[in-house]
């Protein structure tokens, strides 16, 4: 199966310890880190199709959101200039 990556908003953190969300890892930023103005975080999570089938009850409290790919650039763009400022320093 192929692996695909999802974004979805929550309000409450305290979702993010569930252990199905752990255990397939996950990344998140508030969203006025994502330049949107809306108190929150964003979370962005890889995984398999099917787990997205079979863990349901993990994404309860977790709304997926329509603008996907938007967000998911901005991810990465986060992501990359986390690794660029990393490699500055060595």
């Amino acid at each position: 199966m192929a692996v695909v990556e999802k974004v979805f908003y929550i309000e409450d953190r305290n979702v993010l310890d569930r252990d199905e969300l752990k255990r397939v890892g996950y990344q998140y930023e508030a969203a006025s880190t994502l330049g949107i103005d809306k108190p929150g975080w964003y979370v962005l999570i890889k995984a398999e199709e099917s787990w997205f089938e079979e863990h349901k009850e993990a994404l309860d409290g977790m709304e997926e959101v329509g603008n996907q790919e938007e967000l998911i650039a901005k991810f990465k763009e986060l992501e990359e200039k986390a690794n660029a400022g990393f490699g500055a320093l060595f």
